[in-house]
């Protein structure tokens, strides 16, 4: 799926539990700011974007990635077009789950405007709105 023209993508990232830490191989959040998002592969993460910023360096490798529980995350940002306590995903719809669903989203958004024309925004309090 590729969003309509004008149209930011939104979701829900489980990131690992405990506080917001700027230092790398500590496993632990990012601090809630504006990141800049770049193309990364690896051989366990292949054609997959990670994001970074001032404080943030792409060195720590924080990549988006399809999973559902804490201990997937192993310092990275899962994906999921819903929450819940220590979940992201969504409903299986055509064999397909919500957070695989939400990185095709993303990846055809970026594929579309380019990585180095997206800004990330990460907040780390979900508005009153999007609770469940």
């Amino acid at each position: 799926m590729i969003p309509q023209e004008g149209k930011d993508v939104t979701g829900f990232f489980l990131e690992p539990a405990g506080p917001s830490t700027t230092v790398a191989n500590q496993d632990q959040r990012i601090p809630e700011g504006t990141y800049n998002i770049e193309n990364y592969s690896s051989q366990k993460y292949p054609s997959n974007f990670r994001i970074f910023n001032s404080d943030v360096s792409n060195e720590r490798k924080i990549l988006l990635h399809i999973e559902n529980f804490p201990s997937n995350t192993e310092g990275c940002l899962l994906c999921g077009e819903t929450f819940g306590k220590d979940f992201v995903g969504g409903p299986r719809i055509n064999g397909e789950g919500g957070s695989f669903r939400k990185f095709k989203e993303i990846k055809g958004f970026l594929s579309q405007k380019g990585p180095e024309n997206v800004k990330f925004n990460i907040f780390n309090v979900i508005p009153d709105k999007e609770k469940k």
